[in-house]
Formats: C-alpha cells, structure tokens, sequence
C-alpha cells in the first residue's frame, strides 16, 4: 500500500489534532510492517511545529502553502483535492474528518467528537463519512452508536486506542514525588464545550475544605474566555488560578507530573487521551461519565455531574489520595497499555478493512 496522511495539523497546530496527526505517522514510520507512507501538508498556515516532527525523516512530505478556499474551488470545478499534489496513493488518511477537500481518491476519516444530534455539523459530518471507505473512533462502544448516527455499516466503523506516552517520553526532567500545594489540572481551550465557569465555581467549594488548593489551567483563548475573565476576576479564588493561554505545549509534559488531580469537563468528547496523558504522569482523574473515558479509564477516574457541589467533592476524595505512590503507580501501569504503537497497528488494520470492504454503496 502506498497510504497518504493529512499531515497539515501536524506542522500548523501543536496540540489536538496536531499531536494526534505527528504521533500516528512517527508510530507508523516505526514499524517495520509500514507501507509507504505520504504526509500531505498541502494547505493553508504557518508552518510553526516542524522542529517536532522527530522520527520522520525517512517518510515522503508533500508541503504546499495554499488557501483552503482554492483547494475547494479546485475540487468543485475539477472534481479532484489534495491528492492532485500528491504522488498515486491507494488511500487517503485524513486527520480531520471534513478536510482537506479530496476527489475520488478512497478515504478513511476519523471522528473524535460527535456534533450536537440534528446540527448542520453532524449533516455535514454524515455526508463526508457516508463517501468514505471507513470510519475511524477511539472507543470501541462508540461503533455502533456513530454507525446508527451517521447512516452507516457498522463493519465500515473501525476502532483505535490512542497512545498516551507522549508527555512522558518529552518531560525534561526526572520524576520525583508531587510537593506543594494541592494542585487541580485543566487542560484545552476555554471554551463552552469545556464547562470553565463550572471549574471556577467547584474550585471555589473546594477551598472551602482544602484552603490551599490552586487551579492551574492550559489553553488558549476560547469562544468564552472573556466572560471567564470577568468571572475569574470576580472570583474569591482569583489568587489561587493561574492561565497560562499562549503556547504551552512544551509546558505540558511537567504541568502534568506536578499534578495531583486532572479535572476534565467535556460535553460530547469522544476520545479519551487527555485523561490518560493525566494517568500516564500519575495524577488522579475527576472527570465527566462519558463513555469514552469510561471505556479507557475504568476504576483509575472519579467520576461527576457538571454540578459545581458534587464536582468539589469529587475533586477534594481524588487529593486525599492523589500522592500514595501505590495509587500513581497503578495509574501509571494503566496508561502504559495505550500506545500510539496500538494506535498505529490497529489504524493498517482499519485501512487493509476499509480497501478490502470496497467503495461505500
């Protein structure tokens, strides 16, 4: 096989999608049983995260500064995408599931969040996974569900772990036991989906019985970081929260390893590797019952309501006993199963799958 990846978020965009995008291919790249592999960055943005894409040399990159406008113009006037500058491949990966713009080229595309049931996105969404080949998601109960969703053959809907080593494989200095204050992670974009004035408003419960715990939040500026910023300026817990909103991917890796707990929010998520990044490092997981993280993380996760009460007290059992070395060990072992080499193996079956099955009918 001769298989292209969308590799354009991999240079353009640190996390997500971007990590998401540069783990698969260096797990790919690494295996001896790898067809050639193609890594597509035709489109548009800056080119700000080459310097992380160790373990690829020997990989074939097709870059290509264009706008995203012209590559759909081209594909709605000429019937053909992004495979146009690419070498003949047998198949397309995409990394995000509604771009690039491709033309009769097979495709498998993966979904790592559900859109909102009867939205335009989850239309559009449909279409696109109705033209593919197959369907990739990151929980194996979530297959039939998508497939019921989305119109599709559940034997089109293929599943992979995601890995979670990363962080640690980064971390730049040894591990040593968590010290400090009581520590409480969040990790994303401010936005909506990520429930932030509920985090302020548990935090605020929380000092209440734990006076010394802090709040330490990662992500950039999302679609309500100013009514969060008026809030957080309005909060008696001001002085325990520290934003750090720019680019903080080389931040993360030690963020999580003086972590004592990692409080995730999340309203329809659909992978779950941002709480296994959390075990990997050994903290404690609070974290919504989605079925996801569910699936993934077992017995290590508490699990709450969006309710600020319940979310503190959640919060408040998973410190008392997020520094037992026992508890951070078993955390740790846990994690060590999702690798991004599973992930690798496991997406050359969903691609051998997907050509096997045939075009969709």
């Amino acid at each position: 096989m001769r298989i292209a990846l969308d590799h354009l978020p991999a240079v353009t965009h640190a996390p997500g999608v971007g990590r998401y995008a540069r783990e698969l291919a260096r797990a790919l790249a690494a295996r001896e049983d790898c067809p050639e592999l193609v890594l597509s960055e035709v489109g548009p943005g800056e080119r700000s995260q080459v310097h992380r894409l160790r373990g690829l040399e020997q990989c074939t990159r097709v870059s290509r500064v264009t706008r995203e406008r012209w590559l759909q113009l081209r594909h709605r006037v000429l019937g053909r995408g992004v495979e146009a500058a690419l070498p003949a491949v047998d198949l397309f990966h995409r990394t995000r599931p509604l771009l690039p713009a491709l033309g009769r080229v097979p495709m498998t595309l993966p979904i790592a969040d559900l859109p909102a049931p009867g939205s335009p996105e989850e239309d559009a969404l449909r279409r696109a996974a109705q033209r593919a080949h197959g369907v990739v998601v990151f929980a194996e109960r979530l297959r039939p569900v998508l497939a019921d969703r989305l119109g599709l053959d559940e034997a089109r809907v293929h599943w992979t772990p995601v890995g979670s080593e990363h962080f640690e494989r980064e971390r730049r200095t040894e591990r040593a036991p968590v010290a400090g204050p009581p520590t409480v992670l969040v990790l994303g974009a401010v936005r909506r989906a990520r429930r932030p004035e509920l985090v302020l408003a548990a935090l605020e419960r929380l000092r209440r019985s734990v006076p010394e715990a802090r709040l330490r939040l990662f992500g950039r500026e999302g679609d309500c970081a100013g009514s969060f910023r008026e809030q957080l300026a309005r909060s008696p817990a001001c002085d325990a929260v520290e934003w750090h909103a720019g680019e903080v991917e080389d931040e993360l890796p030690e963020a999580l390893a003086a972590a004592d707990v990692l409080l995730h929010l999340a309203e329809a998520e659909s992978s779950p590797v941002t709480p296994l990044e959390a075990l990997a490092a050994g903290a404690a997981v609070v974290a919504e019952r989605l079925p996801a993280f569910e699936e993934a993380l077992g017995t290590h996760a508490l699990w709450t309501d969006p309710d600020p009460a319940e979310i503190a007290t959640r919060l408040e059992v998973a410190l008392s006993t997020s520094r037992e070395p026992e508890a951070r060990t078993a955390r740790r072992t846990h994690a060590a199963s999702f690798t991004w080499d599973r992930c690798a193996q496991a997406t050359l079956a969903a691609w051998r799958g997907a050509l096997a099955a045939g075009p969709p009918r």
